[in-house]
């Protein structure tokens, strides 16, 4: 309602609360002759107009329960979003006024764009400078629409070290200008929410590069420390405002494919007469779960590592423990996969009782995933799970022949709209294997699928799926 509000003129306001309400009023006003548009979504009214005021109101709001793995609330909360911008051309050239001009290149920032470049491949060298940027600098999460859209200029960046979302950006702007690669800054909504055709940029709240590569356009995220290049988390599969004057608007973000936001566990263990195994365990992992290891082993010292490790190992059993040296590949390189290796050794991995054995599958190494919340029996609001995920288990266990196999969990595959579950096992004389692949392929989940999810993880959590017997041939 102020005659002369700062730009980007716009917002985006829940019109409720968690709390009941009798009467909800919502009121824009502005000055004569201005010509603000706005859009009501998520159940929000259709609007009073009157002159010099638009009008919002809800009456009798009976309140809401927040529930777990909500989708962002401007998807499921009566939401206004309003704007003075006549479309996003006009956005994108406000704010590329204070963002382009100071992605300029100087002398240092071109020694170390020349000193980055792989020669005779621009994807290695966009590869080189993002990373740079990701692991030398220290990184600031504050939306740009809190502070504002003015950045430091490159070379005051590069002297700082840090920076926001905006700051790095205008870096790496200016170091892919220094070898002659397209780019544009751009923004995204980092947590993944829907993006509506209105242009104002209070629907995002970070900014990323727009980079066109040998005709090929990936977006880099500066200030995700461990991503891979192309990597922009929940915003995968949602759009991008991209701030290019003259060819501004949004664009569609490819979709993350389940094989590349995927975890691996490998199990390979010898059991002893006693009940004890000992074996080897892996652990492989991209996108997002690859960040999540990567945090854990970069940038520690040998001694931190080795207490992950060993906890890793008390998490696949109680009371086992590591054996002998570990091996992690891919730990300094954000554009391969990350590989973790060690050996164990469990005591009780057999629970000996009379002339049973009984085989618990051993558990996940390392917490680097998060399966849906499905503690509720019913929903209200959209499951969201905000990026697909694949994950694969594979256990091996090799046994003496004083042993021979009675039950290993039965052979199933379930498939529906939310994802897959495949269970596999076979035997044979001395050798059992036990393999489980779950992929969920859907980001948001509507109370008509819940139960569908609900199928997936809950057959997979299932006792008989997680449990092989053993009898004693003596």
């Amino acid at each position: 309602s102020k005659s002369k509000p700062p730009f980007p003129f716009g917002g985006m306001d829940l019109l409720v609360g968690e709390q009941p309400a009798r009467k909800v009023f919502y009121v824009m006003s502005f000055p004569q002759g201005a010509k603000p548009r706005w859009l009501s979504v998520s159940g929000a009214p259709k609007p009073i107009i009157s002159a010099g005021q638009v009008q919002w109101i809800i009456n009798d709001w009976k309140g809401v329960q927040y529930e777990p793995q909500m989708p962002p609330l401007r998807e499921v909360i009566p939401t206004v979003l309003f704007t003075a911008s006549k479309n996003w051309e006009y956005e994108a050239e406000k704010i590329a006024a204070k963002i382009l001009t100071s992605a300029v290149p100087d002398e240092q920032i071109q020694n170390l764009a020349d000193s980055l470049i792989v020669e005779g491949n621009k994807m290695k060298t966009v590869e080189a400078i993002l990373f740079h940027l990701q692991d030398k600098f220290d990184h600031i999460f504050v939306s740009p629409n809190l502070v504002g859209y003015k950045p430091y200029s490159a070379a005051e960046i590069l002297e700082k070290g840090f920076g926001d979302s905006r700051n790095l950006t205008v870096l790496l702007l200016a170091l892919l200008k220094a070898v002659d690669i397209e780019a544009y800054p751009a923004l995204i909504s980092s947590r993944g929410a829907m993006i509506y055709d209105i242009p104002t940029v209070h629907q995002f709240d970070r900014m990323v590069v727009y980079a066109v590569i040998d005709g090929k356009a990936v977006y880099l995220d500066p200030v995700q420390q461990y991503a891979d290049i192309g990597y922009v988390g929940a915003a995968q599969g949602e759009k991008a405002f991209i701030i290019a004057p003259g060819k501004a608007g949004l664009k569609n973000i490819p979709p993350i494919q389940t094989d590349k936001n995927r975890v691996y566990f490998g199990y390979n263990m010898n059991i002893q007469d006693d009940g004890s195994a000992t074996g080897t365990v892996v652990t492989e992992a991209s996108g997002s779960p690859a960040m999540n290891l990567r945090a854990q082993f970069r940038h520690t010292k040998k001694r931190k590592k080795r207490q992950h490790i060993e906890r890793a190992a008390s998490n696949i059993s109680n009371g086992a423990e590591i054996e002998g040296e570990r091996k992690i590949v891919g730990v300094e390189n954000n554009a391969v996969s990350i590989k973790v290796e060690f050996s164990i050794n469990d005591p009780k991995a057999l629970v000996i009782q009379d002339i049973m054995g009984i085989l618990w599958m051993p558990n996940a190494p390392f917490e680097i995933f998060h399966l849906p919340d499905i503690s509720k029996d019913e929903r209200t609001f959209p499951l969201f799970v905000d990026k697909p995920l694949q994950l694969i288990t594979s256990r091996t266990f090799y046994f003496p022949n004083t042993y021979k196999v009675d039950y290993v969990p039965p052979i199933q595959h379930y498939e529906n709209d939310v994802g897959k579950l495949s269970i596999d096992s076979q035997y044979g004389e001395h050798s059992l294997v036990v393999n489980v692949s779950l992929e969920l392929t859907k980001k948001r989940i509507t109370d008509a699928d819940y139960e569908k999810i609900k199928q997936l993880i809950r057959a997979m959590a299932a006792k008989r799926y997680r449990i092989a017997l053993l009898e004693s041939r003596l």
